[in-house]
C-alpha cells in the first residue's frame, strides 16, 4: 500500500486521505486495509460514491481535523456525512454542465432541488443541535431548583426549632409546667401556600414539644379570643 510506502516520511501534522474505503466490489480491498487503520488512528470516514477516510496521522494536525476525527456521536457523524454527500452531487453536477456544455433544465431542476435539501438538512441539524444543548440544561436547573426548595424548608425549620427553644427556656422559668401553656398563631394568608411554612409548620412543631399549639385565622382572632376566655 502507498501508505505503508510514505509512512516514515510524514510530518507530525500530516493528513491522509484514501479513496474507495466504501468499495466491496471485489476489485480493491482497500476498505480491509482501512478497518485496521482505524484501530490505530483517529479517523473519520465518508461513505457517499465509493468511499474517503480521513486519517490524522500527527500528533499536530489542525484543530478542525482533529475535531472531525474524534467525533463520537452518530447524530453528528450522520449530519456531517449528508452534507457533504449533497455537496458532492453538486460538485458532480456542475463539473458535468462544465464538461459537456448546458444541461438539461431537468438537470439544473435537479440541482436546486439538491441545494435544497442541502439547506435544509443543514438547518435540521442547528436545531437538533439546539434541542439537544436546551435537554442537557434542564436536569441542572431542575437540580438548582430542588435544592434552593429544600434550603427554604430548612430554614423554615430551623426557625421553628429556634423559636420553640427559646420558648420552652422561657416556660422553664416560671413554676407552671410549660407543657399546658398554649400558643396561637394567626394567620394573615391563611390561603396562600406559604402558610403551610410560616404558620402550620410552627404550630406542629409546637405540639410535638408538648404545647397546645393552633393556628387561626386573622379574621377570626376576636371569635376565638372570646371562646378562649370563657374556657
Amino acid at each position: 500500500m502507498d501508505f505503508t510506502r510514505w509512512r516514515d516520511k510524514l510530518s507530525d501534522r500530516a493528513v491522509v486521505l484514501l479513496h474507495n474505503t466504501n468499495l466491496r466490489d471485489g476489485t480493491v480491498e482497500v476498505w480491509r486495509f482501512w478497518e485496521e487503520l482505524v484501530d490505530y488512528y483517529p479517523t473519520f470516514e465518508f461513505l457517499h460514491r465509493h468511499g474517503l477516510g480521513v486519517l490524522a496521522f500527527g500528533n499536530a494536525v489542525s484543530r478542525e481535523i482533529a475535531a472531525l476525527c474524534s467525533l463520537k456521536e452518530p447524530v453528528k457523524i450522520a449530519a456531517i456525512r449528508e452534507k457533504f454527500s449533497r455537496l458532492g452531487d453538486l460538485c458532480a453536477y456542475y463539473g458535468k454542465e462544465s464538461a459537456e456544455g448546458p444541461v438539461a433544465q431537468t438537470n439544473n431542476s435537479k440541482v436546486k432541488e439538491y441545494e435544497e435539501k442541502l439547506a435544509r438538512a443543514q438547518a435540521d441539524f442547528v436545531e437538533r443541535h439546539t434541542i439537544r444543548e436546551q435537554m442537557r440544561s434542564r436536569p441542572a436547573q431542575r437540580t438548582a431548583q430542588a435544592r434552593l426548595e429544600a434550603s427554604r424548608v430548612n430554614a423554615n425549620f430551623g426557625s421553628a426549632s429556634a423559636y420553640l427553644n427559646a420558648t420552652q427556656r422561657n416556660n422553664n422559668r416560671s413554676n407552671d409546667s410549660w407543657s399546658r401553656n398554649r400558643i396561637h398563631h394567626v394567620s394573615g394568608e391563611p390561603d396562600v401556600p406559604g402558610n403551610l411554612y410560616r404558620v402550620e409548620r410552627y404550630s406542629d412543631a409546637a405540639n410535638a414539644a408538648g404545647f397546645q399549639a393552633r393556628w387561626i385565622r386573622v379574621d377570626r382572632t376576636l371569635e376565638e379570643l372570646l371562646t378562649q376566655g370563657h374556657k
